[in-house]
C-alpha cells in the first residue's frame, strides 16, 4: 500500500518601512511595505530589491497626512432638517393613504376569489374558460388578474391545458395570453356541477 505525506507551510512576512513627511505641516508618515515567504526559505533577493524599489519611489513622491486631507474636506454646515418637514410629513401621509388603499383593495379582491372561482366566463368567440383566481394584476399595470383555463371544445366538462389572464382596466405591454375582461361575460354557472351532471348526480 502506497503512504503518500503530505507537508503545510507557514509563511513569515518580510517588511521594510518607508518614512516621508506631510507636505502641508511636516508631520511624519510612514508606509510599510512586505511580501511573504515560505518558513523553510529565505526572502528573495529578487523580491527584496523588488521591495526597495516601490519604497525608494514612495518616498521621492509628495504625501499628504490624514489629518490635513480632513481639514481639506471640512465644510460650514448648517441645520436645515426642518426645512423637509412638509415633504416627509406628506410622504408619511401617502404612505398611510397607500397602505391603506392596499388593504381595502386586498379586501376587494380576496372577495372576487371566493365569489367567482370555478365560474365560467364565454369569450365574445363563444369559447369557454374557467376561472381559476383572482389576483392583483400592479406586476403588468392592471387593476385585477383573472386567471382562466380554458374549457375543452370536446369535452366541455374537462378543462384544456391552456390558461389565459383577463385583466381588469389596462396592462403594460401586449401579451398574446392576456385579454381584457370587458369583451367577456361572466356567467353565474359553476363548472364544477357539469361533472356531477354527467355523473347524473343533482
Amino acid at each position: 500500500m502506497r503512504t503518500v505525506v503530505s507537508k503545510s507551510w507557514d509563511f513569515r512576512t518580510y517588511r521594510i518601512q518607508a518614512k516621508s513627511k506631510c507636505i502641508e505641516c511636516g508631520k511624519p508618515i510612514s508606509k510599510t511595505f512586505s511580501f511573504e515567504y515560505r518558513e523553510d526559505t529565505e526572502p528573495c533577493w529578487v523580491d527584496i530589491e523588488k521591495l526597495k524599489k516601490e519604497k525608494q519611489e514612495w518616498e521621492q513622491e509628495s504625501h499628504t497626512c490624514t489629518s490635513c486631507l480632513k481639514k481639506r474636506i471640512k465644510q460650514e454646515r448648517k441645520d436645515m432638517t426642518h426645512a423637509y418637514d412638509f415633504t416627509l410629513n406628506t410622504l408619511i401621509e401617502k404612505q398611510e393613504q397607500i397602505c391603506s388603499y392596499i388593504a381595502d383593495k386586498k379586501r376587494h379582491i380576496d372577495f372576487l376569489n371566493e365569489e367567482l372561482k370555478n365560474k365560467v366566463i364565454v369569450d365574445k368567440d363563444g369559447t369557454e374558460w374557467v376561472i381559476y383566481s383572482v389576483r392583483d394584476g400592479w406586476q403588468n399595470g392592471a387593476a385585477i388578474e383573472i386567471t382562466c383555463d380554458k374549457v375543452n371544445k370536446v369535452k366541455p366538462w374537462l378543462c384544456s391545458d391552456e390558461v389565459i389572464y383577463f385583466y381588469v382596466g389596462s396592462i403594460d405591454g401586449c401579451y398574446d395570453n392576456y385579454k381584457p375582461l370587458c369583451r367577456c361575460t361572466i356567467t353565474d354557472e359553476d363548472f364544477s356541477q357539469r361533472a356531477k351532471l354527467l355523473k347524473g348526480e343533482n
